[in-house]
């Protein structure tokens, strides 16, 4: 995402220009920018924390004639993810999608064993990985029914 697709996505979910909140943006990112720049950090409930960190020397190799150089120590800026920022991590949500798509449409295990799709009602109750303790025990009952099932909900 761009900064202007971020400005464009804000203007519509607060309903003002395209200005304004270009005009937020800035001002967020300038309050952000001195508060490194002060050595202070700055934490975003449900977001992450920006924190300055100091990176020590180092030697390092110019690419272009491979020469040996010093790197010297520097001040640099660092993002930690919140946990809430950590668990929606892309790759696990496209895991998940995967499995919530086996279970509600049903599949062939590679053994031949037809596992079944769900009903209606939990395929409501399933709607977003809200119940993970339901889902896991759903997948419990399905490997029972047909014991040489051994694929994982997350495979």
């Amino acid at each position: 995402m761009t900064k202007a697709e971020l400005t464009a996505g804000m203007a519509k979910a607060t309903g003002g220009t395209k200005t304004a909140a270009e005009r937020a943006i800035n001002a967020f990112i300038a309050s952000v920018c001195d508060s490194l720049r002060k050595g202070r950090r700055v934490t975003i409930g449900g977001f992450g924390t920006f924190v300055v960190t100091r990176r020590a020397a180092r030697n390092g190799r110019n690419p272009r004639t491979g020469k040996a150089i010093q790197i010297p120590a520097a001040r640099v800026p660092r993002f930690k993810a919140s946990r809430a920022l950590r668990e929606t991590r892309p790759h696990r949500l496209e895991a998940q999608d995967t499995a919530l798509s086996r279970l509600k449409h049903g599949f062939e295990s590679r053994w031949g064993h037809q596992i079944g799709a769900f009903t209606e009602t939990n395929r409501q109750d399933l709607h977003g990985l809200q119940h993970r303790d339901e889902l896991r025990e759903d997948w419990r009952l399905a490997r029972e029914s047909a014991p040489l099932n051994r694929i994982s909900p997350l495979e």
